[in-house]
């Protein structure tokens, strides 16, 4: 039962795979198709390699290693891991980044 189980789990891997490659290339051929009517009025579009990054590695927010946490300060994680904490944000204790470190949510 197992091993069909896992069987049925990896064909469905390769399925998803497939079907997001074939859902990206419909997607970039509308943004193709959109693009030539935009330019036609006039209006620029992003580049295509650029858009292309974007679905490829998604949106990310940067964060400057050295910038120190505005509540804790310390380095290694920035205001955003605090979002949980609601209007009362406080620093973490020690045990709390040892789990965040361990989630890889914070570099020690």
């Amino acid at each position: 039962m197992a091993e069909n189980a896992i069987e049925q789990y990896r064909k469905f891997k390769e399925q998803e795979a497939a079907l997001f490659v074939r859902a990206k290339a419909d997607l970039m051929a509308k943004y193709d198709d959109l693009a030539k009517q935009f330019e036609a009025l006039g209006i620029d579009m992003p580049n295509r390699s650029k858009a292309l990054s974007v679905v490829a590695t998604g949106l990310k927010r940067q964060r400057d290693p050295q910038r120190p946490c505005p509540y804790c300060n310390v380095t290694g994680h920035d205001g955003r891991l605090h979002r949980n904490q609601g209007d009362r944000k406080r620093a973490f204790t020690s045990d709390e980044l040892e789990a965040y470190a361990r989630q890889g949510r914070h570099s020690a």
